[in-house]
């Protein structure tokens, strides 16, 4: 089983996946709590993090506090019960079958690290 975290394909969504089957889906709002919602998918299903094989994240990478923090709860997670992870960047639109078998090609067991389309726009105060 695969948790599928996906914050570029509109609409975003986290999901669970066994083989091609999708057993668990939840839309997301980019505003709303990640953690949260993690939460709600694994209470949808008959969910165990022993049986998880990866965490899987699409992102388009346009966020780049949205990137950093999906990427953080992916890696405490994985390290936290030894799960495989992968990042891939989306840009343009791509079977969803294409992406996860992608995501699971790219499976590793060691931290993951955010890539961004662009550099950061972080104001300074003046």
């Amino acid at each position: 089983m695969y948790l599928l975290i996906n914050d570029s394909i509109i609409p975003a969504f986290i999901a669970l996946v066994k083989k091609d089957k999708i057993l668990a889906v939840v839309k997301r709002k980019k505003t709303e709590s990640i953690l949260f919602e993690i939460v709600k998918i694994t209470k949808k299903s008959d969910f165990n993090w022993n049986y998880l094989k990866g965490i899987i994240i699409f992102s388009d990478s346009t966020s780049f506090t949205q990137t950093r923090l999906i990427i953080t709860i992916a890696n405490v997670f994985g390290e936290f019960f030894n799960i495989s992870r992968s990042f891939t960047i989306t840009k343009e639109n791509i079977k969803l079958e294409k992406l996860i078998n992608q995501g699971i090609k790219k499976l590793k067991n060691k931290l993951i690290f955010p890539v961004y389309s662009k550099k950061p726009n972080i104001t300074n105060r003046k």
